[in-house]
């Protein structure tokens, strides 16, 4: 499953505050045919010729988009266009992945900012939603922006927008849902962006290998925190920008944690009984995933222990992975990191797709075709790779 990146940064720039953007633009992947960088629901900030937060798929694409919201940004009308992905590759400069994708470059209005403001709160608070964007026919296109918290969905009674605001929420963060309101004329299409709750990653064990993993999961949008009792190795300089430093006896932080059915465990501390006091805390806990180092006579021996005395059943200890990661001859911390990391992206997309009961990509619920304008109407036509077709008519 691709995912939008950034998302978090994308919300960040565009709710105010003191680093708010003056004027941009944003552009939205709206739905995707075939194979394509990214899904429906990428977004990316655009200020002139300068991406300011997150992205689309970057390359041609990308740079299509940036022209557009350069006008855009500078007081220009919202656009939707096509863009083949579609090239013959060898000397063809075209992208060639194969398919055709539908972005919407629009101005950043104040009435947006209040959308994305309520929706950058939620992400903080961790708590689940969804942005809703609608495109409404005319000339110019106008485009809506609205956060959905859960209550505010649990509180709908819109029969045109209920449940498929309630379908879209059962879906997992990082995926995405197009939905024209059927019936409704003036409406284009209608793009659900879920956010569920943030995944977040607790790592016991500030080592070499704790530091590591903290650094990989910061660029998967993991919200990472790191406990140890040891606070020389807790140096804010020894991990990304926003990771929750802890420090204090190992076992009693983890069990004063709030654990979650999104929060992902790394028992990685310097030795078996901080492990075992760790795995103690937590292994009864809600959490996605357990994993602890160590070798398999240690683990052995841990998993007796835990039994004999009646911490834990067979079947609990099961859920523990252990010894951590996946076995690709990781020897070094940072590709022991890799290994960890990788381990828990697999249980992650299974996670997932047992909740979401249907495949992990962005569903396609259904989209409308924007109207030719009127001296424009024809046969609509597939550009061909590399060529620009506006949904309203003509390619360029």
């Amino acid at each position: 499953m691709k995912s939008r990146p950034g998302w978090g940064e994308v919300l960040e720039c565009l709710a105010g505050g003191a680093a708010a953007p003056g004027p941009c633009a944003l552009a939205t992947v709206l739905r995707t045919r075939g194979s394509a960088p990214l899904p429906c629901g990428a977004q990316a900030v655009l200020n002139g010729a300068s991406l300011l937060a997150g992205t689309i798929g970057g390359g041609a694409l990308e740079a299509e988009a940036l022209r557009r919201g350069a006008r855009i940004a500078s007081g220009g009308p919202a656009e939707i266009f096509d863009f083949a992905l579609q090239g013959s590759g060898g000397q063809d400069p075209n992208p060639i992945c194969g398919g055709v994708v539908r972005v919407l470059v629009q101005p950043f209005t104040e009435a947006d900012r209040l959308a994305y403001r309520r929706a950058w709160e939620s992400w903080l608070r961790r708590e689940p939603g969804i942005l809703e964007t609608r495109v409404l026919d005319g000339h110019p296109l106008r485009v809506e922006s609205r956060w959905w918290s859960a209550p505010d969905i649990a509180a709908c009674e819109d029969p045109s927008r209920a449940p498929r605001l309630q379908q879209a929420l059962a879906f997992s963060h990082a995926s995405s849902f197009v939905a024209p309101e059927t019936g409704l004329e003036d409406i284009l299409t209608v793009l659900y962006m879920p956010m569920a709750i943030q995944p977040q990653l607790l790592i016991a064990g500030a080592g070499h290998v704790g530091q590591a993993l903290a650094t990989h999961a910061a660029l998967l949008d993991f919200d990472v925190a790191v406990i140890d009792d040891r606070a020389e190795w807790l140096a804010a300089s020894h991990f990304p920008k926003g990771t929750c430093l802890i420090c204090g006896e190992i076992a009693g932080a983890v069990k004063d944690f709030p654990i979650d059915s999104e929060t992902y465990i790394a028992l990685l501390t310097r030795g078996h009984q901080p492990d075992a006091g760790a795995l103690r805390a937590c292994i009864h806990s809600p959490a996605a995933y357990i994993g602890m180092i160590g070798s398999q006579r240690k683990v052995a021996l841990m998993r007796e222990h835990f039994v004999a005395s009646g911490i834990a059943t067979n079947e609990d200890f099961n859920r523990v992975h252990a010894p951590i990661g996946l076995d690709i001859g990781a020897q070094t911390a940072p590709e022991i990191a890799v290994s960890i990391l990788a381990q828990i992206i697999a249980v992650q997309r299974k996670v997932l797709q047992s909740r979401s009961g249907s495949r992990l990509e962005s569903v396609l619920i259904h989209s409308a075709t924007p109207r030719p304008a009127p001296s424009e109407q024809g046969e609509s036509v597939a550009p061909r790779a590399g060529q620009l077709r506006d949904p309203s008519g003509g390619t360029r």
